[in-house]
């Protein structure tokens, strides 16, 4: 089996020279940079979008204004998923190893 070669794709028979070959296409700097203008150009505008939005939907829950309902929920959201991941993770990956190992070992 190639190094290059997912499992899969040695299974399915895929060999390395079943892979596209890159294509490389030689653009002039003009089309370049005007095309990274555009995608910065739009890249600015989500960015704009975004952080309206973002700002429409706060709801102050402090007299300051500083901290939302969404920054709530975000924090007590990380405290959770970190405290399951802690108890959960690990046996989850060692069930999922154990029968990778016993799938392959049927071969």
């Amino acid at each position: 089996m190639s190094e290059n070669r997912t499992p899969a794709e040695a299974a399915a028979g895929y060999s390395d020279s079943d892979a596209p070959l890159p294509v490389q296409i030689a653009l002039d700097k003009q089309t370049v940079g005007a095309t990274e203008h555009s995608f910065g150009a739009l890249q600015q505008m989500l960015r704009r979008k975004q952080s309206f939005e973002h700002k429409e939907r706060r709801v102050s829950i402090t007299r300051g204004g500083n901290l939302t309902i969404e920054d709530i929920v975000r924090d007590e959201v990380r405290a959770f998923l970190k405290e399951w991941l802690d108890q959960h993770l690990s046996g989850i990956v060692q069930q999922a190893v154990q029968k990778e190992i016993e799938r392959l070992s049927d071969r």
